[in-house]
């Protein structure tokens, strides 16, 4: 009841000042803070050699509403991996790897799932590059189908999507699928 009271103190204090709030560091809130989470899926078949060494086939773009503001970010290009090759991913980190994420990639590399896709966010650093964040990661499920479901999973909590719609873009680039949860 107190967390709920100050959430809205801050969105009624943000709105007022017509500020939007942001993405620190490129990551997701707590998930007790969004109040609505939007996922577009991506798929680029097409893409050249040299455009695959800093892209994947499949990608996501998150854009996020924070105590009902919009963030003035969002999170674009999430890239979405094979299951073995994200646990490769997740073995080469350094640091500390959240037991969640540990535990998710021990169960991808034994198993050769087509239909699983699998990438962590990457976290927003002034000259440090983009390294992954470990306990922020998103599943892509039965994309194949065309029935595709995504797990949003930040420190250890999820948000299932599951109400996907075609995208009604028509120039190349635009997404394929898009949906939406909402607090």
């Amino acid at each position: 009841m107190v967390l709920e009271r100050l959430q809205s103190d801050v969105g009624g204090l943000l709105a007022s000042a017509q500020m939007r709030p942001h993405l620190i560091g490129g990551r997701l809130p707590a998930l007790a803070e969004l109040t609505q989470l939007k996922v577009q899926i991506f798929h680029t078949p097409d893409l050249s050699p040299s455009e695959r060494k800093a892209k994947t086939v499949w990608s996501l773009r998150l854009p996020v509403r924070i105590n009902g503001l919009r963030a003035a970010e969002e999170i674009k290009g999430v890239q979405l991996y094979p299951s073995q090759e994200f646990a490769q991913k997740v073995a080469g980190l350094r640091g500390d790897v959240p037991d969640q994420t540990n535990e998710l990639a021990a169960c991808l590399a034994d198993c050769d799932r087509e239909d699983i896709l699998v990438g962590m966010l990457r976290a927003k650093t002034k000259r440090r590059g983009t390294p992954y964040i470990a306990d922020q990661f998103c599943i892509l499920r039965d994309y194949l189908t065309d029935a595709p479901q995504v797990i949003v999973s930040s420190g250890g909590d999820d948000v299932a999507i599951s109400n996907f719609r075609p995208a009604a873009g028509s120039k190349a680039g635009h997404a394929k699928w898009w949906g939406e949860w909402v607090r």
